[in-house]
């Protein structure tokens, strides 16, 4: 029920802008902070659809994708990036991906693997895979359609706040 506005700090990408604000749409008094973070969340997923729209029409496709870093914790964030892109994601066992493969080349570099493919197979795997709910898909797709409406909608009135 509700929709958000994460440009919270000034937005450097897709576009930079620099006089707009974060907005939440359909607070009520009963709204609870669950819905609030969830709305957050959503709708910064929303912004990376655009961009994986952007390489379809370049021609390169995207069957799933894997999650990586801080975000990829959250079986929440997982899901519901699941469910918006309508393709699955997968965390790895190891998910701070940079720091296990600092570790990985070190141990190529020292002797402990012969090679990279001994120290991938040794340390990445799948811990789990979210896949979409294609219903939920189907209401995100009415949902980022209101996405795309809210900044342009706000802009004037962010401008002069």
């Amino acid at each position: 029920r509700l929709l958000t506005l994460p440009h919270f700090t000034p937005p450097l990408w897709p576009r930079n802008i620099t006089d707009s604000a974060g907005v939440i749409l359909g607070l009520r008094t009963g709204t609870t902070r669950g819905e609030i973070l969830k709305s957050i969340m959503e709708s910064a997923t929303f912004y990376f659809v655009d961009s994986m729209e952007s390489l379809r029409r370049m021609g390169i496709a995207t069957t799933g994708f894997i999650a990586t870093g801080g975000g990829a914790k959250s079986d929440a964030w997982l899901q519901i990036k699941a469910d918006i892109f309508g393709v699955p994601f997968t965390r790895p066992r190891v998910p701070e991906g940079s720091l296990l493969g600092a570790a990985m080349l070190a141990g190529i570099g020292t002797g402990v693997f012969s090679s990279a493919r001994e120290a991938v197979d040794r340390f990445v795997s799948v811990d789990k895979v979210f896949s979409p709910d294609l219903a939920r898909h189907s209401v995100y797709r009415e949902k980022m359609a209101l996405f795309r409406e809210v900044f342009p909608a706000t802009r004037e009135i962010l401008k002069r706040l």
